[in-house]
């Protein structure tokens, strides 16, 4: 089952999900906070911790403003989209 809520206090008893995921969040957190989300992620999963996120580069940087100005004109993608790639991980 999906489930929504503060990813820094799951409301999950330990070890309750086989799998657990962050897509394309992660890089919203720093320092600290990385740290606690990882550690509560690592706390609720019995088998598998997964973070699929960002790379920053500038050419994934610009890429992402090339194809937002094509594909999209949603004015929140065309926002956030290039700052979430500038906050990504190297």
């Amino acid at each position: 089952p999906a489930l929504r809520a503060d990813a820094l206090r799951l409301p999950a008893a330990d070890r309750s999900f086989d799998l657990v995921v962050a897509a394309k969040f992660a890089h919203h957190f720093h320092g600290a906070a990385l740290g606690r989300l990882l550690a509560e992620m690592a706390r609720v999963a019995r088998r598998r911790v997964v973070v699929i996120d960002i790379r920053r580069h500038w050419l994934a940087y610009v890429g992402f403003v090339a194809w937002s100005r094509v594909m999209t004109t949603s004015r929140l993608v065309r926002h956030d989209g290039p700052l979430s790639v500038l906050r990504g991980f190297t």
